[in-house]
């Protein structure tokens, strides 16, 4: 209410960018991504760049603090900052945020080191006498290179897993639309001549493998490539069809289901009360031994992961590295499309809403298949929209902020956050040394309504902390 102006300006503006920026939407939604593409990206409109040097020098560090020190000097921020610190280069975290524990988890796929009995390595070295970018085959004796295939994956540092809601959504859409694909990593999988070193799954081999140069000519990536060690399902596996899957996998690869099964991902496929699994089985239910017997099998540390800033393409500079020089894109052509919607349905255009939203999803569809969707175009279109699209993206506090169900949407679909959350999370606490900097600090007189919004009693131009802080 009282934002109809706004919407207007929103409105012409993103149309004014469609149709006069010069960016243009990819035909197939990996090349968004692309590590290929990152020079002269057709989709990006604005941008953090990144060198493409990341071993030594500052060129990618943040600023120094503007609080200075004893000494006059300006202070450092914290490594959590600067990824690095000062003392190296830095670079974007992103490539470690949604990354599963695909190598260095639970022991049923082998162990850690260079020999015939596991199937997957974390690649550091892919240059000198020590280089670690193969595993021998324990079927062939012979080096099979992993490096462009196992260097994607990323390192697994399980700092965030996707919710169970996002997961379901994108499942949703994942016969017709390509961020399913495009998004979602369901699987981690092995070149074929590894197989054999699995030697908790006998029957590896006997699978589909598909061949990694032709998933590359297809998906411009390898994630599609060879065969599944790793899969997580979405499926229910006390269901009839979760036990036929889980029938299917046996002695093959391992399976996790979202829940219910042998090592379900949660603890339930409500995503109200779903929370990410955190013991170890002792005993398998299906195998009836202690190959999951540790606590990196739960669903907080082995999870699809989301693929989308991975470093897709291998360098072999910095394998499986610590942190990337992938940009990050703040503003694409992608979202004009859903501004454009939003602003078309909130001053009243619902069928221009609907068909705006449904040539983005035109362009996001799977070759051949009906992308579109029908009815009345609502907030929650919208935000399921925003969801499949710009997942992962830093936009989703604000959406739910802005459109005022931020507390409803955590209640309803992030159970990890619902007993915490309240009005105060509308606003983020101001950090203590932006505080420390300031000198015209004061106290002032606000409550907040039930939409999270701030009311005065009194204000003044100084500065204060935000409410609940």
């Amino acid at each position: 209410d009282g934002y109809g102006n706004l919407y207007t300006e929103a409105l012409n503006a993103a149309k004014d960018v469609i149709s006069s920026s010069g960016a243009s939407l990819y035909t197939r939604y990996s090349d968004t991504w692309n590590l290929n593409n990152e020079e002269n990206n057709s989709e990006s409109l604005f941008r953090v760049h990144y060198g493409n040097t990341l071993s030594s020098g500052y060129d990618n560090c943040v600023p120094y603090r503007f609080s200075t020190d004893e000494d006059g000097d300006h202070e450092e921020y914290n490594s959590l900052l600067t990824r690095r610190g000062y003392s190296k280069n830095g670079g974007s975290a992103m490539n470690l945020m949604f990354v599963s524990m695909w190598n260095n988890g639970a022991s049923d796929l082998g162990g850690s080191g260079q020999n015939k009995n596991q199937v997957f390595v974390r690649v550091t070295d892919a240059t000198s006498s020590s280089r670690n970018d193969y595993i021998v085959s324990a079927t062939t004796g012979e080096k099979v290179t992993v490096g462009p295939y196992y260097s994607p994956y990323g390192r697994g540092f399980t700092r965030y897993l996707p919710s169970l809601y996002l997961w379901q959504l994108l499942d949703e859409v994942k016969e017709t639309d390509q961020r399913y694909q495009g998004t979602m990593l369901t699987s981690y999988r092995i070149p074929k001549d590894l197989a054999g070193n699995a030697t908790n799954y006998p029957n590896m081999a006997d699978q589909d493998f598909a061949d990694y140069d032709s998933v590359y000519n297809a998906d411009g990536n390898y994630f599609n490539g060879g065969g599944a060690a790793i899969v997580y399902s979405l499926l229910d596996g006390d269901s009839q069809e979760g036990q036929a899957a889980q029938a299917e996998a046996k002695n093959k690869y391992r399976i996790q289901f979202a829940s219910g099964g042998d090592i379900p991902v949660y603890t339930s496929n409500d995503p109200a009360t779903a929370l990410p699994t955190k013991s170890a089985k002792k005993t398998s239910d299906v195998y009836g031994d202690s190959r999951y017997n540790s606590y990196k099998i739960g669903g907080w540390c082995s999870y699809p992961g989301i693929r989308k800033f991975l470093d897709d393409q291998y360098d072999t500079d910095y394998p499986t590295y610590d942190c990337s020089y992938r940009d990050i894109m703040v503003l694409r052509l992608a979202e004009m499309y859903l501004i454009e919607a939003e602003a078309e349905m909130q001053t009243g255009d619902n069928s221009s809403a609907l068909a705006t939203i449904n040539a983005l999803r035109t362009v996001r569809a799977i070759s051949g298949k009906d992308n579109k969707i029908s009815g009345t175009v609502t907030i929650e279109t919208i935000l399921k929209e925003r969801a499949l699209e710009l997942c992962g993206e830093y936009q989703r506090w604000f959406d739910l902020k802005r459109t005022h169900t931020l507390l409803d949407h955590v209640k309803k679909y992030n159970a990890q956050g619902s007993g915490n959350i309240a009005l105060k999370h509308y606003y983020r606490p101001i950090p203590s040394y932006e505080l420390e900097s300031d000198t015209n600090l004061s106290s002032e007189t606000y409550s907040q309504d039930a939409d999270g919004v701030i009311q005065y009693s009194t204000a003044s131009a100084n500065m204060w902390q935000n409410p609940g802080y």
